[in-house]
């Protein structure tokens, strides 16, 4: 974690020399954070709390991180292999080089997107709202299973039939003790995997972004329905501003609240 204070850190990382004025460096940091902070509407609530630099130094990636949770936003954690495995295998030898690009990092909203995990697809689900790793629930049905065992989770279809009548798009867990099905909301969910939320995305070339409805550059490792993204390559000090002019027309698909 770089400090944003500690500016000797953050001009040796960033390639800078030691003559580059400590203010303007305060100034260029201060900028692209309340950028952000007024671009995706929520600078009320987010204002002061970016305060670190998450530095990945195998492939030189920033991450901004608050230092509260914020509201309505979520950060997809593409951190495991075994979520891009292309072929959904689990072992090192299958991860791919399109998978590799599909690791990117960005702000979503939390509802209005519905993609499957998959073979070569995301494998994260974002259904009615909910935000699921591939492990955390068996599958999405309308039936409830004949012989559950105590803690499956499955995710409610749109037709649910039997005990599950009325809970379209909820999460179902069998209770053992209770001998019967407990279902949650989206405020638990949230509770129980994201319980800090991260705010943006950088790297030291590009400002990497993704919008609910996944537009943007789409590379030829990034084609389809649910792998669609996008960077932008801009000058260092110059990022924020051409980086929102070129995601500005997407506006309307992405962190509005």
């Amino acid at each position: 974690m770089f400090d944003l204070t500690d500016l000797a850190t953050l001009k040796s990382y960033l390639g800078l020399s030691e003559t580059v004025n400590d203010t303007t460096l305060s100034l260029i940091i201060s900028g692209v954070s309340d950028q952000i902070l007024k671009y995706i509407g929520r600078e009320a609530e987010v204002k002061h709390r970016v305060t670190t630099f998450d530095c990945h130094s195998s492939n030189g990636e920033i991450i901004v991180l608050p230092a509260a949770p914020i509201h309505s936003l979520e950060y997809i954690r593409y951190d495991s292999y075994r979520e891009f495995d292309s072929t959904d295998n689990l072992d090192e030898t299958d991860y791919d080089w399109e998978s590799e690009q599909r690791r990117i990092k960005g702000l979503v909203k939390l509802d209005n997107v519905s993609f499957y995990p998959g073979p070569g697809v995301f494998q994260v689900a974002w259904v009615g709202g909910w935000a699921f790793d591939r492990d955390y629930y068996t599958a999405r049905q309308d039936t409830p299973p004949v012989s559950p065992s105590n803690g499956d989770k499955y995710l409610v279809g749109a037709s649910p039939t039997g005990a599950w009548v009325g809970k379209e798009n909820q999460i179902a867990t069998w209770d053992g003790t209770l001998v019967a099905w407990v279902f949650s909301t989206v405020s638990d969910l949230l509770r129980l995997l994201k319980p800090s939320l991260e705010a943006a995305a950088l790297n030291q070339a590009a400002y990497i972004f993704r919008t609910r409805q996944f537009q943007g550059l789409a590379s030829s490792a990034l084609t389809g329905p649910n792998n669609r993204g996008g960077s932008i390559s801009v000058a260092q000090r110059g990022l924020l501003p051409s980086t929102l002019d070129y995601i500005r027309q997407y506006r309307s698909g992405m962190m509005e609240v």
